[in-house]
């Protein structure tokens, strides 16, 4: 069986684009995993059917200086979650362009070295729960 992957090629404050998963910032008093969800639906219009709280998966990317030149520290969590539909819409300021792939695909895809670890994670998790029993 060939799992899927749901990524963005998004555009940065510099215009820099670069192939990652949907994610964004957290709106006052939201928890992580309702960041991600409601991160996704605005971004490309995905909705889950459900979604698997733990184990998450977080990255410390590297620091990231915005702007207006202020150093940012990136603490990133991701979900696992099984999309409604494979319907997309993508929100254009944020998101170039956005696909269905499978995990190969992915790997080849994504950008940095740091989220590409995400999706090893990810497929060990869901082949040692739900595929290899």
């Amino acid at each position: 069986m060939s799992l899927r992957s749901f990524i963005v090629d998004q555009r940065d404050f510099r215009s820099d684009e670069y192939w990652t998963f949907a994610k964004g910032t957290p709106e006052e008093g939201e928890t992580p995993l309702e960041t991600a969800i409601r991160e996704t639906k605005e971004e490309v219009g995905i909705e889950f059917n459900s979604v698997i709280e733990e184990p998450s998966f977080t990255t410390h990317p590297y620091i990231l200086h915005n702007e207006d030149g202020i150093e940012i520290h990136k603490l990133v969590t991701y979900y696992i979650g099984f999309a409604r539909t494979r319907q997309f819409t993508v929100e254009e300021k944020e998101i170039v362009k956005a696909r269905w792939c499978t995990f190969e695909e992915a790997r080849d895809l994504i950008t940095y070295d740091f989220t590409r670890v995400i999706i090893d994670k990810v497929d060990t998790y869901l082949r040692s729960e739900f595929l290899d029993k």
